[in-house]
């Protein structure tokens, strides 16, 4: 009997926190890991990849999937569907993979809901001070725009019942080895108990 199983693992935290280096140095080290791509009904942008950065569908394949269960979660944004299809983790299991996903903290809620299995990890500025300093460092966003990311910032420390976990991203490397070992523990996980029971007992 195999022991170890795929991890599945979601990944949210501020604008700021720098998920995407921290992503970034995890795939180095793992480079099996099935990153899960969100789906979109809008156009594509300049640069960016079918499949890369988002599927593109078309909003009434987007419906159905919604109308059959077939997301995790989703959001309307600017008349616009985002989700996450629940295809990409059925694909990451067939192959043996472990999944992540990389969403804000209301998709976060509602993938734990629907995957039980999943553990949910909070990426966290080490300090709102640096959060700051970290936006305004940017030199792209308004002050009101800085503001709005503050303030939604703080919101997801009073949702603290959502995560699992919580690592400070002091610097992506540092926050891509917590994470990898959170990764690594979750395919130890006892999933089934009583399998493991019959196969050892």
């Amino acid at each position: 009997m195999k022991i170890e199983h795929p991890a599945c693992i979601i990944l949210s935290g501020p604008s700021g926190a720098g998920k995407s280096t921290v992503l970034k140095k995890l795939m180095e080290t793992q480079p099996d890991l099935y990153f899960s791509v969100s789906a979109t009904t809008r156009a594509p942008r300049p640069g960016e990849r079918a499949g890369v950065d988002y599927d593109y569908l078309r909003r009434e394949e987007f419906e159905t999937l919604l109308n059959n269960d077939g997301l995790l979660e989703y959001t309307c944004y600017a008349g616009e569907y985002y989700g996450t299809p629940r295809a990409q983790v059925e694909r990451a299991y067939a192959m043996g993979r472990d999944i992540l996903f990389d969403v804000d903290e209301r998709g976060a809620r509602s993938i734990r809901e629907k995957l039980p299995e999943s553990v949910a990890v909070l990426l966290a500025p080490p300090s709102m001070a640096v959060l700051e300093q970290r936006l305004r460092g940017r030199n792209t966003e308004t002050e009101e725009k800085i503001q709005k990311r503050l303030a939604t910032a703080k919101n997801y420390f009073e949702q603290l019942d959502i995560f699992d976990y919580v690592i400070s991203a002091e610097t992506p490397e540092y926050a891509a080895c917590r994470l990898e070992a959170i990764l690594l523990s979750q395919r130890l996980r006892i999933l089934e108990p009583e399998k493991l029971k019959e196969f050892f007992i």
